[in-house]
């Protein structure tokens, strides 16, 4: 982006507008984050612009592997090309364009609980948690909607990742 000239002329205001528009689309998948786009766009232009990076990985680069607790946690969300995810446990998923990865990050202090690599050369729209953790608390007095609260949506994740725990089932970095 700083190397194309014009793009250095557009506004801050424009330059988030853009932003929306390229990265947006990522999450329509997601159910908090395709409320939050319909109902708090202002939010999700923030987001976009400050939090949302894009990176490209190469065929057998390991993108995070079990046990790791990254410096700077972040939700991965496949934008081309194939993953594969290998749990703990030795079970193989292969990922597609669309899938949501290592989404905990965002809710809570999160180490990887599986490998994750690339099988094709790939992209992958990336959410910075830190970031992101601002921005929210940044509009906490927002009356949020039954179905885009993010601190109704984080508390039961967190919920379900500690049911999971207790009861032996296998984390993984992958959502359901």
């Amino acid at each position: 982006e700083e190397s194309v000239e014009l793009l250095q002329m557009v506004s801050k205001p424009l330059r988030a507008e853009l932003h929306f528009e390229l990265y947006s689309p990522c999450f329509w998948g997601h159910g908090l984050f395709s409320y939050l786009s319909s109902d708090y766009r202002e939010i999700m232009v923030k987001v976009c612009h400050q939090a949302v990076s894009v990176t490209e990985v190469s065929v057998g680069d390991a993108i995070f592997h079990a046990g790791e607790k990254p410096k700077e946690p972040k939700m991965y969300m496949l934008m081309d090309g194939e993953l594969k995810y290998v749990s703990r446990h030795g079970g193989v998923t292969k990922l597609f364009v669309g899938t949501f990865i290592s989404e905990a990050a965002l809710w809570t202090t999160w180490r990887h609980v599986g490998l994750l690599v690339a099988l094709t050369e790939a992209r992958m729209s990336v959410l910075d948690s830190a970031i992101f953790a601002q921005i929210m608390q940044s509009f906490s007095l927002t009356a949020f909607s039954e179905e885009s609260d993010p601190w109704k949506y984080a508390a039961e994740f967190v919920e379900e990742l500690n049911r999971i725990k207790e009861e032996g089932e296998e984390e993984q970095d992958l959502d359901d």
